[in-house]
């Protein structure tokens, strides 16, 4: 809580005389040394300390955050620190062992407490938390005991054993409700697919911790593998072969954490168009590319299939499709290179996107692979009707491509909410 010190008014001087007793006694008197009960679920506690310059701190206890760490004391994690890129990256505070506790004082920033010290510190309400991800405090247990300036701990309460949850086996379908994860038999998120919802653990049985070859994460968490390996996952997170990380056939067991959101993770869908791109009689009938956000990150893949001047290409040949993935600057100075494709520049000069209420990455997966193999033949299967198909299996609110002009369907999407920019 943020305590000014300022000169109190007639009117304030009125509107306390007209307070309870006890309330005036507990606005007129702060504490200035506690016995404080940190729980590990909650994001931060309220001392009911007041300080000034420094303050001292002593911390006990364990707490237990859900994963294979086991019960952790005040210092937190030995082998972990909090950074922009440690698991999802949004921590109550970076640098600080993960899991540790921290203080702020007031609406300051936070600093490690750990085990304990003597800290300067500015004026105003102490506050003590655990340094976790945001929105993930919910499912710890346990707390520790503060002893706030030389003040006796208060001894912890021994949680009560929690039975480990349990992730649900469920069908691999494009609806997969978040926190997921969808492990692949083949390599390019192909074959027999398994996936998971949680949070919870689950044990893979054989079949799947042997064969797995590549992932689609709709989770944070981590994969358990032979030997106490660990590989720590974020949502939004794809990798079409296992190998080149080497972790094919090694993953036995899977921790499915959270998401950042509550479950249902919102996207944004986006068509990039170069207006000069395929030419007709008379006029110029364009060309069109696809990009979708993997959920609330800063991460996109984006892609087309250009074709390369071809009516018609069987499927199973090459349709010179390309897809890739990064950040959203990225997307856009790709789009300008044209390393992706040989047209020159400019080509495509112009893009429409909209955010969306959901974000299907496994669908959104299988119909990339689709549209790679399914050949091509214009206007019925082509760069626009291959764009808009991944964005709907993504959950955008596309029309069909009917319209087999991309200039005219591009066009057409101011009408329907997208906004529009230009490269």
């Amino acid at each position: 809580m943020n305590r000014l010190r300022k000169a109190l008014s007639l009117t304030a001087v009125l509107s306390m005389l007209a307070m309870p007793t006890a309330a005036l006694t507990s606005a007129a008197s702060a504490a200035t040394s506690g016995q404080v009960v940190v729980a590990a679920n909650q994001p931060w506690t309220d001392t009911g300390v007041d300080v000034s310059g420094s303050v001292m701190l002593t911390a006990s206890g364990t707490i237990d955050v859900g994963g294979p760490e086991g019960n952790l004391p005040p210092a937190g994690s030995s082998d972990c620190t909090t950074s922009a890129s440690t698991y999802s990256g949004q921590w109550a505070a970076l640098g600080f062992p993960c899991w540790s506790l921290i203080a702020r004082v007031n609406d300051n920033p936070p600093f490690a407490v750990g085990n304990g010290g003597t800290f300067s510190v500015p004026s105003g309400r102490l506050f003590l938390g655990v340094d976790d991800e945001t929105g993930s405090s919910v499912d710890n247990s346990g707390s520790w005991s503060v002893a706030v300036n030389g003040a006796a701990p208060v001894p912890a309460p021994v949680p009560a054993p929690q039975q480990p949850m349990i992730a649900s086996h469920v069908e691999c379908s494009g609806h997969l409700h978040a926190p997921w994860v969808a492990l692949y038999k083949d390599i390019n998120f192909g074959g027999q697919c398994d996936a998971y919802e949680g949070p919870g653990n689950v044990v893979l049985p054989s079949g799947v911790a042997d064969t797995a070859s590549s992932i689609n994460i709709g989770a944070n968490g981590r994969f358990l593998g032979k030997g106490g390996a660990s590989l720590p996952i974020q949502y939004g997170l794809e990798i079409a072969d296992l190998r080149t990380i080497s972790w094919n056939d090694r993953v036995e067991e899977v921790q499915i954490d959270g998401t950042p959101g509550d479950g249902v993770v919102k996207g944004k869908a986006c068509l990039f168009n170069a207006p000069t791109g395929v030419s007709a009689p008379g006029e110029f009938v364009g060309h069109m590319a696809w990009a979708f956000r993997i959920g609330s990150t800063d991460t996109w893949e984006f892609g087309a299939t250009e074709g390369n001047g071809n009516i018609a290409i069987l499927p199973g040949d090459d349709n010179h499709s390309w897809s890739d993935m990064g950040s959203w600057d990225y997307v856009k100075s790709t789009f300008q290179s044209g390393v992706h494709y040989d047209k020159g520049k400019p080509y495509y000069t112009r893009y429409m996107c909209k955010d969306e209420p959901d974000s299907l990455l496994p669908a959104a997966s299988a119909e990339i692979s689709n549209q790679w193999i399914n050949g091509f033949f214009a206007p019925f299967n082509d760069c626009l009707t291959k764009s808009v198909k991944i964005l709907q299996a993504y959950g955008a609110s596309l029309p069909d491509a009917i319209d087999p002009l991309p200039n005219a369907y591009f066009d057409n999407l101011k009408d329907l909410g997208f906004t529009r920019g230009d490269l």
